[in-house]
């Protein structure tokens, strides 16, 4: 879980820490500038070490020394930051693979850090999203400011154990925060999950699929009642063909599917017509979207199934009565 701190709480992380740690719910803590996962970061351009004639541009997120471990990000190449760091002039700095592979970096290369002076490229670590989905994986580095920083880490990570109260915790480390700094309580900042926070980048997502859920459940009961609506009309106005094909040995399974098939092909029809209408909209939809599972033919299939166990259903509900009655009475009220 995570929370915006504030100034105060950010430059005193030792006291911050300790105090936190001493619930047994709380595993381990780390510092960032703004969250893991986010759009848009601080992005910087720098000559490249290895071109001097060709500009870097990376994605940089300044962290505490311990944040790849707390996070679990694996180091590819080299070594992972250690407390040292945060006590070096210049800082020092982890790329991601694609960073590596792009630039042609190797650990020997010297960037250029936020002093104006070369720093350190102490490691490589693994590729992961950091952006949400609609965006690919780009180069991105973790950043240890070092002695000389020019700006505070105020987002807090709190890793708690597994099955530990989230609520029970959650109180803890506002009441902490507070008793440390009493204007942390004043800025109302929200402790959320890890997964909440992921959550928060498919806000419009979340809310195209909860206006399709409620459109889909209406087209289907809107539907349910029309096909309901038709099929008593037709079998009223077929009664007395339903009382000579009875008296002619039709059994109420042949006259229910007899009503079952028109629809039932009219379905197919309409399936036909909207399977390739969905596959163009979904795949254009998608195409925004760098990670996405492929389009099969499975989840049109299973549509197109439900659809027609519910129009058999209705239909056979609807001209159910008609199938049954007695073909004596129905010829002679005819």
């Amino acid at each position: 879980m995570s929370t915006a701190t504030s100034l105060k709480l950010a430059k005193n992380p030792d006291t911050v820490r300790e105090k936190l740690l001493k619930n047994t719910s709380i595993v381990d803590i780390a510092w960032a500038q703004g969250q893991i996962v986010a759009p848009q970061r601080m992005n910087w351009g720098r000559p490249n070490p290895e071109n001097q004639e060709e500009t870097m541009y990376v994605d940089v997120f300044p962290v505490s020394w311990n944040f790849l471990d707390f996070l679990g990000v694996k180091i590819t190449e080299g070594r992972n930051f250690t407390i040292a760091d945060e006590q070096c002039a210049n800082g020092a700095i982890i790329f991601n693979e694609t960073a590596k592979k792009r630039y042609n970096l190797t650990l020997d290369s010297k960037y250029n850090g936020h002093t104006g002076e070369n720093c350190d490229i102490v490691g490589f670590c693994e590729d992961f999203n950091y952006k949400p989905l609609q965006y690919s994986i780009s180069s991105f580095a973790f950043y240890v400011f070092g002695k000389e920083s020019w700006g505070t880490l105020q987002q807090l990570y709190v890793r708690i154990a597994k099955g530990a109260d989230i609520q029970e915790t959650v109180d803890f480390i506002q009441k902490t925060l507070s008793e440390i700094d009493p204007d942390y309580e004043f800025l109302e900042q929200e402790i959320i999950t890890f997964d909440k926070e992921v959550s928060v980048n498919y806000t419009a997502e979340n809310a195209v699929a909860k206006m399709i859920t409620i459109f889909t459940v209406m087209a289907i009961l809107i539907s349910v009642m029309g096909i309901f609506g038709i099929v008593l009309f037709e079998t009223e106005r077929r009664r007395k063909e339903i009382g000579i094909r009875k008296v002619n040995g039709a059994t109420v399974g042949e006259i229910l599917f007899m009503f079952n098939r028109k629809y039932l092909i009219l379905t197919v029809i309409c399936a036909a017509l909207a399977i390739p209408m969905a596959y163009v909209v979904i795949s254009a939809y998608f195409s925004g979207y760098t990670y996405h599972y492929t389009i099969n033919i499975w989840p049109f299939l299973l549509g197109v199934l439900l659809t027609a166990t519910i129009t058999a259903l209705v239909v056979s509900a609807a001209s159910f009565k008609a199938a049954n009655e007695n073909p004596v009475k129905t010829l002679k009220t005819e």
